[in-house]
């Protein structure tokens, strides 16, 4: 615990920080404050360093958490469908954001508690906005305008009168009235009060989309499909001017400076600033090659930020249309633009997946928050400037702490998504594969990275140890890698222009097979040499296997599976079925083939290619089979969460094992039947046996939490969420969509 002032006012700090990220979770499931707050907090926390001792009794350690903290507070869930937009009320207090899932959901911008889902909308792409007061919420279906109450969230007025759809609406600065824009040619005005109705602008030859008042409620303006930009007196509701604007497009933006005295309206690759008071044409920006998508005033109105396709952020001089300068660093287009409110930050929004955080008076880049894994289409500081919200296509919200100034943190990670992940056969190593290009292997016992591949020139799909753990191969699209796994050094390079379906070493490690499109192909681990080309399919291969004697190989395509001998290359024997065949697998002693299928599991003689028993009973499809080291047992998985058990000499069903969810393989031990990230653990030895139902203990890691029975273990923060996982023993191993692998040990006998 702090033992000085200064330690004490940085250990509240941390406390706070702590509290901020973690406290959705704490008040839904208080024992987590020990759980999954105090794992995934950052190494470096006086919260972690204080109280790691008192955390839950199942967790032992944990590595691949972030050293220290970010700019990221929280991340708000609930959406069901990208965000498209996100807003703070002007007090503050509340964050709103709209959906593709048609609904607007209300947050406490403090704690990020979800206060409202607002319903109604049955279509997306609706527009929403607070009242100045911050007491509404306006929101639009179609030619109607709905007024909600932010505070209870209850419908408080429903507004009609438009012909068409409404495209655009806007409350005056002085909260009195509420503009709204269609696809009828009007522009209406409503008592935002009352919402009765005041009076129409007419005047537009086609359809309304935009309209702004200026911030000092003397102007409303509105832009057309008529290529014209009208101006409105606001007081006495009267036509004042039209600003011919020949370029203008439809959905074109239209907005007034902070001082209210320019306009600017945007033609997809030009900018036309206007005198507000005078209507006179100003100056017109140029240059651009593509589209402007953002634009945003500096709060003292001397700047202009664009954003574009073009995938920069362009600033001018507002006064004198100079162009200042070009801020470079997003990959893809940036959809939004915006400055805090104070002028001192500049903010970024882009398709690469990533805010981009800039210093407003010298365009120095500031910081790059990541962690959306899709584009990120919206943003918004909050009116005190301290926070900024993101939406995106993710269908999430996050908060980021912009009035704190963290050091750029490096540790080993991926860069990019991570694709694929392993244990070596002999537990002593993990093998991640990347969206990056690299595989990197790391010590199981301390979670440090050992060694990074490279040698791959696109996003790399499987990695796997060979039956000794001696080596590593990695698939790419069209080329195969092999590394020496202790020491990192390349072995072999394989190419194939068809691209790789399967890869799979043989349980000698003297093979390595590729399955690609039609063609499976052996090659020599030591040498790189080819060895064998087996052809016989007419459909694409999805899965190709070894005997355990390493004497045949097994190739399946959808409604067939050839049998060939590796040594020779004769075809043994073909086994075709009409429902596709989903996954096959060989006995341990080489004398079975089990073959699964639409709601039917087959078991047939590897020697004379009889089929011996046909397996019924499924409700659905199964995927995965696998047998018992004597032979005797196959188990397999059916859609509907089960694990079925059968007797391989009778065909005899032995048992169900119900509630095993997202199976994605199935392995026996002496100690336990593995159902990918769960472990199926008898009381005895003998998991060969069906009678260990009711001693069962279940360990499973998804997307968003750590489960052992059906109970929750651990929360898993959306910056950690499970891209792929593996596990060995009492270790979990999770590599996620930033790139990080998190090596979890637990303590779980």
């Amino acid at each position: 615990m702090p033992s000085t002032d200064a330690q004490f006012v940085g250990f509240l700090k941390d406390a706070e920080t702590f509290v901020a990220s973690y406290g959705l979770i704490i008040a839904n499931a208080p024992l987590q404050t020990y759980g999954s707050a105090l794992v995934f907090c950052p190494p470096d926390s006086d919260i972690k360093k204080s109280f790691w001792g008192q955390r839950l009794p199942f967790i032992k350690s944990v590595t691949g958490i972030k050293e220290g903290w970010d700019l990221q507070q929280q991340t708000l869930e609930g959406h069901g469908d990208l965000v498209y937009s996100v807003v703070y009320s002007p007090d503050g207090k509340i964050l709103a954001s709209a959906s593709s899932d048609t609904t607007i959901r209300l947050w406490d911008a403090l704690t990020g508690a979800p206060q409202h889902t607002l319903e109604g909308h049955d279509s997306e792409g609706f527009d929403m906005i607070f009242s100045p007061n911050s007491k509404t919420l306006a929101s639009v279906l179609y030619n109607t305008i709905y007024l909600w109450d932010v505070v209870t969230g209850a419908h408080r007025r429903i507004l009609k009168g438009h012909d068409e759809p409404v495209s655009a609406i806007a409350f005056s600065p002085d909260n009195k009235t509420l503009a709204s824009a269609s696809k009828d040619t009007t522009v209406r005005l409503w008592d935002a009060t009352t919402g009765a109705h005041q009076q129409t602008l007419n005047g537009h030859g086609g359809w309304v989309y935009a309209i702004v008042f200026s911030p000092d409620n003397k102007l409303l303006a509105s832009a057309s499909e008529d290529t014209t930009v009208r101006l409105w007196d606001v007081a006495r509701g009267v036509y004042r001017q039209t600003l011919e604007d020949y370029d203008l497009e439809v959905g074109s933006t239209i907005t007034f400076s902070p001082d209210s005295k320019t306009l600017v309206s945007v033609s997809y690759d030009k900018v036309y600033l206007w005198d507000a008071v005078t209507s006179a044409p100003q100056r017109t920006l140029t240059g651009y090659h593509e589209r402007i998508l953002a634009i945003a005033f500096s709060p003292d109105s001397k700047i202009l930020a664009l954003a574009s396709k073009d995938n920069t952020i362009r600033l001018w001089e507002a006064a004198t249309g100079t162009h200042q300068q070009t801020l470079n660093g997003h990959e893809h287009w940036v959809y939004d633009v915006v400055f805090s409110s104070d002028g001192k930050l500049l903010a970024s929004a882009s398709r690469d997946t990533t805010v981009r955080l800039w210093d407003a008076a010298t365009g120095a880049h500031r910081h790059t928050l990541k962690g959306h894994n899709d584009a990120v289409i919206a943003i918004a500081f909050s009116p005190d400037s301290k926070s900024l919200a993101s939406a995106s296509g993710d269908k999430q919200i996050r908060l980021w702490n912009t009035a704190i100034d963290v050091y750029q943190q490096t540790f080993e990670s991926h860069s990019d998504q991570v694709c694929d992940i392993i244990f070596s056969p002999n537990g002593k190593m993990v093998a991640s594969a990347s969206n990056d290009t690299t595989v990197r292997l790391w010590d199981t016992a301390t979670g440090v990275c050992r060694q990074t591949l490279n040698g791959h020139d696109d996003s790399i799909s499987t990695v796997i140890f060979s039956p000794d753990s001696k080596m590593v191969a990695s698939a790419s699209y069209e080329i195969i890698q092999l590394w020496d796994a202790v020491t990192g050094v390349h072995r072999q390079t394989i190419d194939h222009d068809r691209g790789v379906n399967a890869i799979i070493f043989s349980p000698d490690n003297k093979m390595l097979a590729l399955a690609s499109h039609k063609v499976v192909q052996l090659w020599d681990t030591a040498t790189g040499a080819h060895l064998q080309t087996f052809k016989g399919h007419n459909d694409r291969i999805g899965t190709v296997i070894f005997s355990p004697d390493s004497k045949m190989v097994a190739s399946a395509s959808y409604e067939i599976v050839q049998l060939w001998e590796t040594a020779t290359g004769v075809h043994r024997q073909t086994i075709g079925h009409d429902r596709g065949v989903n996954a096959i697998i060989f006995s341990p002693d080489n004398k079975m083939l089990a073959l699964a299928s639409h709601k039917v599991v087959q078991l047939w003689d590897t020697a004379t290619g009889a089929l011996q028993h046909t397996l019924k009973g499924y409700k659905s499809s199964t995927y995965i089979i696998t047998f018992s080291l004597n032979n005797k047992i196959l188990a397999s998985d059916s859609n509907d969460n089960t694990v079925w058990l059968w007797d391989t000499a009778t065909g005899a069903h032995l048992q169900t094992i119900a509630g095993q969810l997202n199976i994605h393989c199935l392995t026996f031990s002496d100690e336990y039947l593995k159902t990918a990230r769960e472990l199926l653990c008898p009381s005895d030895s003998s998991s060969t046996s069906a009678h260990h139902k009711d001693s069962t203990s279940i360990i499973f890691a998804n997307e968003y939490r750590i489960t052992r029975n059906g109970q929750s273990l651990l929360w898993i923060p959306p910056d950690y969420r499970t891209a792929c996982a593996d596990y060995f023993k009492n270790v979990i191993v999770i590599g996620n969509a930033s790139g990080q692998v998190i090596f979890l040990q637990l303590a779980i006998s």
